[in-house]
Order: structure tokens, then sequence, then C-alpha cells
């Protein structure tokens, strides 16, 4: 299965590729691409027999969908994605907690959650409020799961962690050309800023700690060359045993490597659980621009340069006077079947990107019947 978040008619099946973690120029490219549109959201499981609920769960997602489309001659063009994948057992096996897919004539997107989603349809403009929880949020940080057998480096994007191509970093120590660490006598003295000493004669420990050295050190040379590391005060929390992140602090500058990390080995530690550990130990190290807007629109409300009435947000989206789009998350309804939305604030979604806003995700700060508010342009 080829990875692809975001995908055109020309890339083949759904089913042939792996649901990604939204991000803000997907959510934005989704929202903007036109009407008609179909949007389902269906609740998915990560084993068990849970797995091929999500196709019934589609199945009955369509049928609301087929029903409401009938006579539009679209129609199948949109429902074809949908289709493939509830004729498909293998692929809802190897999902997340939720899924969205979206498609409009001639194309479609899909992505994947870790919590449930609907099941719910929506037609026209795109089921999108559900997911600005998942928006890249203000602490961008990367993961490096390190050990001697694996190399892995994730991004923080939208709610979770995206495993990213290692390009120039090795992959294990196993890519590393071994000629002189494999001396019987030792006699080892690096140099340079930063660099770890150490001295042995013949002792297996010692050839051990140096090989571990040059491992670390090529993984650092492949890191500064990264794409993703290019900005130096990026948080980079470490998942490895206490000695290699010992070691790796030691010869490795980067002005964002935190001191704290995850102890042990992470090889097949899953991306979503790497992402709930490390959360705790960087959810405090940037400000929070939601928090800023929330403050602001305290500061904002009756000045005529906030709102949260919708008519006045409609208008003011049309016009291109929203600033930033606050948006709650919307209430579960827990246990309710396949069901069609129609929600007003899908629409604010949209023609707020469309018109230069951006949309970010809130908590209770903001009272709000409709739970959303505006900051306005004027």
């Amino acid at each position: 299965m080829t990875e692809a978040s975001t995908v055109g008619p020309d890339l083949g099946r759904p089913q042939d590729h792996i649901p990604q973690p939204i991000t803000a120029a997907a959510f934005d490219e989704v929202a903007r691409s036109g009407r008609p549109g179909l949007s389902l959201l269906v609740p998915t499981a990560r084993s068990g027999p849970e797995t091929q609920a999500a196709r019934t769960h589609l199945r009955a997602l369509l049928s609301i969908a087929e029903e409401r489309l009938a006579g539009d001659e679209r129609a199948d063009e949109m429902l074809a994605p949908a289709r493939a994948l509830a004729d498909d057992s293998r692929f809802w096996q190897h999902q997340d907690r939720g899924l969205a897919l979206y498609t409009v004539p001639g194309r479609w997107w899909m992505f994947s959650t870790r919590d449930p989603l609907g099941p719910e349809v929506a037609l026209d403009f795109p089921r999108l409020r559900p997911l600005v929880r998942y928006l890249p949020g203000p602490q961008p940080f990367a993961v490096l799961a390190l050990s001697r057998n694996k190399v892995r480096l994730l991004v923080r994007d939208g709610a979770g962690l995206s495993e990213v191509d290692l390009g120039p970093v090795p992959a294990s120590e196993a890519d590393i050309h071994e000629d002189r660490d494999h001396q019987v006598h030792l006699q080892y003295s690096a140099q340079g800023g930063g660099d770890v000493n150490f001295h042995g004669h013949g002792a297996g420990g010692e050839v051990d700690r140096v090989k571990l050295e040059r491992f670390l050190r090529a993984v650092v040379r492949g890191l500064e060359q990264h794409p993703a590391l290019q900005d130096p005060t990026l948080p980079v929390l470490v998942a490895a045993v206490r000695p290699t992140r010992s070691m790796l602090a030691q010869v490795w500058r980067h002005a964002g490597l935190l001191d704290d990390g995850l102890d042990g080995n992470h090889d097949r530690t899953a991306a979503h659980d790497l992402y709930d550990q490390a959360l705790t130990l960087v959810r405090e190290l940037r400000e929070n621009p939601a928090e800023e807007a929330e403050a602001r629109f305290a500061r904002s409300h009756g000045t005529g340069l906030a709102t949260t009435g919708l008519e006045s947000m409609r208008r003011a989206a049309a016009d291109g006077r929203v600033e930033t789009l606050l948006v709650q998350a919307p209430g579960e309804a827990a246990g309710h079947g396949a069901r069609f939305v129609a929600d007003p604030v899908d629409e604010l979604i949209v023609d707020s990107l469309r018109t230069g806003g951006q949309v970010l995700p809130v908590g209770d700060g903001i009272e709000a019947p409709e739970g959303c508010a505006a900051l306005l342009r004027w």
C-alpha cells in the first residue's frame, strides 16, 4: 500500500493507499475543492471484529448518500471511491480509529484520525468541523526513535505524529560501513567540540561504545541535512535507551534537542503511542495561538471586531472579513447510527479559508451558541 493523504484520480484505487493524518495544507485543499462534494466520516478500529464493523457503517452511509444523490449525473463518480472501500475487507484491518473520505467529481481525499468519527455523511460543503481539532497545533516537534537496529523520524502532523522518509539518515547501524571498528586493540580519542572520548585496550565494551558513537555521528550528519529539521529551534525528543540518548546529546548540537526523552527501545512503538507519551513533555514549549486568539476574542467581544452570531459570521465570511474562525469540536453523540449532517459551521470554515482567513481549534474557553466565533478584520 502507498502512503498518501491527498490523492488524485490518476493514483488508482483508494484501497491501495494508506490514509494519513490530515495536514493544514490538505485541510485547506479539501475546503477549496469546490461543490458538489461528498463527505463520509467512518468510525474504524485498529484490531478485532470491530475492524469489519466499519464496512457496515460505510455501507449505511452509502445508502443515505445514494438516496440523496438520486438523479444527479455525477453521483456514481463521487460514490465510486467509497464503494470500492466497502468491497475491500483487507483495507479495514489496517486503520486507526477514524476515517474521513472526501470526494468531488474527479478527485478524492482520505485521512485517518486518532479518535472515532461519525458515522456521518454530508453533501455540498465538506464535513470538516470534526477534523478541526487535528489541525497542526502551536507546538511543532519531532520525535527521533533511535536504536542500533532501527531509526525512525516522526514529525507532528495535526493531532499526531507522521513518520517521514529518512533521506540521508542511516536506517540502522548496519547501514554504516565498518572497517577499523573491528580492531582488537583500541586506542581511540575523538577530537572536536562536543566529542566523546573513549580510551581502551582490547576491551569489548570500549569497542562497542566507539562503534555506537560512530553510528550516532552518521545519524547526526544525516539529521543536519534533513529538510524536516532545518529549523534549529524545532523541539526534538529522542526515544531511545538512556545511554544512547546521553551519547547523542554529546555529539548533536541541535538547539531544540530536549533534555527529557522517552526511555527504552521504541522500534515497535506505534506513532500514536509515541505521540501520547511525547505530548506531555512538549506541550508547554511554545505559545498557543489558539489560546492567544481566545484571549483576543475576549478583549474584542462587544467592539464590533468579534462575533458569535451565525448570520453575522456568514456575512463576514462571505465578505472576506473573517481573520480567524475559532471552532469547537462538535459534541459527541455516543452510539448514534449513520446519519446525514448539514452543519452551518462547515460552510463558515469553507468561506473563511476561501477568503484568506485561518481556522483554529478551541476548547470551551469561548461561549458561542454555534460552537464557533469569528475575529474580524474590520
